[in-house]
């Protein structure tokens, strides 16, 4: 075997290697990026939060990554939301009396007054000029 050979087979061997680890890291960091995934609530369902929503028999999960911040989900053909919303009613209320007043601020602790509470009126010396016309 000539000396061109012997070096293109080193060579070629070297890429094969250099390859065939490249490709094993990114599949184990996939690996490991899969496995640090966790479900996320996305909506309610029935029998309460759920990480999966069906909507037109569909499934929808979504998961975040524990790591740096990274979301990966699944998206489903939408459908129209309603346009009717049903309003609800304003209750209402009925003031609350002095003497009912005074027993919720009477339960209130009492608010030790500062020196920087009260401050001097601060005037300008000299009036603002009216703005221009």
């Amino acid at each position: 075997m000539s000396r061109k050979a012997k070096i293109l087979a080193i060579v070629g061997g070297a890429a094969v290697v250099g390859v065939t680890a490249v490709s094993l890291i990114t599949f184990q960091r996939n690996q490991q990026a899969e496995k640090d995934l966790v479900p996320v609530p996305v909506g309610e369902v029935a029998g309460g939060t759920e990480t999966a929503v069906t909507i037109g028999g569909e499934s929808s999960i979504a998961y975040v990554a524990a790591g740096p911040a990274q979301l990966i989900f699944n998206l489903s053909e939408g459908q129209e939301a309603p346009d009717a919303v049903e309003p609800i009613p304003v209750v209402v209320g009925e003031p609350l009396s002095a003497e009912e007043a005074a027993q919720i601020t009477a339960r209130l602790p009492e608010m030790p007054a500062e020196e920087a509470d009260a401050q001097e009126v601060n005037l300008p010396n000299d009036p603002h000029p009216p703005p221009p016309p």
